[in-house]
Parts: structure tokens; sequence; C-alpha cells
């Protein structure tokens, strides 16, 4: 639950927030002593914290309630827009999501998750097309186990597209970068 996550994180913020742990909505975040008495950069912190940890947690609506109504200013600042982006994609929003991921990635090209999920989503709605030129830059900005996920995604999406080839090239990267992958493989089998 909600409660749960306070261990995973409290280490990552230099604010005493054990007080958050017992928050489950935003407006007793927003009506909590403890929120009046924070100046506005800990309450951007406490916010993000909270954020962060309930999107992580399945609990998407908390993000979007604590992040929804932010100016993207102060999103972008407290690097909550990915948050943001995927709260609206765990809800069903895919519109929202992929007008948010495109946010991002205008903010700040090199942000790996974004691109990745933007491309899925893109690939999800079959617009291919699409996918390919963020799914490529993608590949050019991630690493590791994000790379061997664009490499996949990217295959799928030129598989689709009757561009054999070009899958062929990418599954077969992909399964370089996670060769345990089954759902690599399975594309590869295609």
């Amino acid at each position: 639950g909600i409660r749960d996550w306070h261990r995973d994180w409290s280490s990552d913020c230099a604010l005493p927030i054990s007080w958050l742990k017992s928050i489950n909505s935003a407006a007793e975040l927003f009506s909590s002593k403890q929120w009046q008495l924070l100046n506005q950069a800990n309450q951007d912190l406490a916010r993000i914290t909270l954020a962060k940890a309930a999107v992580t947690n399945e609990n998407p609506v908390l993000t979007l309630a604590l992040l929804g109504e932010m100016p993207l200013e102060q999103l972008q600042r407290i690097n909550g827009d990915f948050y943001l982006a995927l709260a609206y994609s765990r809800t069903g929003d895919k519109a929202r999501a992929i007008t948010a991921y495109q946010s991002v990635l205008d903010h700040e090209p090199s942000h790996q998750g974004a691109a990745i999920n933007l491309g899925l989503l893109l690939k999800e709605q079959q617009a291919y097309g699409d996918a390919i030129p963020v799914l490529q830059h993608a590949v050019n900005i991630s690493r590791g186990t994000k790379l061997a996920k664009a490499h996949a995604l990217l295959a799928g999406c030129f598989f689709q597209l009757g561009r054999y080839q070009s899958a062929l090239g990418h599954y077969r990267t992909s399964i370089e970068y996670r060769p345990d992958h089954s759902g690599t493989w399975l594309g590869l089998a295609k």
C-alpha cells in the first residue's frame, strides 16, 4: 500500500518526510499542518516525493491530483513532468500521456524513459511511422536494458510496416542486451 513505500524513497530526500507515509490524498497533504509549515521548495520536494511514490506503487490517481494542476515550468523544475506523463498512461489517458511525454522530451531530450514510453504508446496506437523516429532517438540515448527495450520496440514497428530486414537487425541487437527476454525472442521468430 501507500504506506509501504516510505522506506524505498526516504533516503533520497534531505527533508524530514516521515510524515508523508501517512498521507493518502492530495487534500490530506495540502491541509496538513506539516505542509503549511514548509517553504515553497520543500513543498515541491514533498509533492514530487509523494507523487513519485504513488505512481510507482500503482496509485497514479494520487499522482494526477498532486501534479495535474501544477504549471509546466514548476513541474519541470522538480522533474515532475515525467511522473505526470506516467500517471496519465497508467490511468488510460493515452492522448494526454503522449502529449506529456513529448513535453518531457522537448524540455529534456536525453530522457530515456520518456522516449521509450512515448514510442511504446505510439506503437500501441499503431502509429508506427510516428513511433520509429522516437524509438530511433531512444536507441541513440539509451543504455543497457532500456537500450534493449528501445531496439525491441523499434523492431516491432518495422515488422508491422513490413520492413522485415530492419526488424530482424533490431531484434538481434535487443537480444544482445537482454538475452533472456522471451518477448524479443518471439518477435525474432516471426
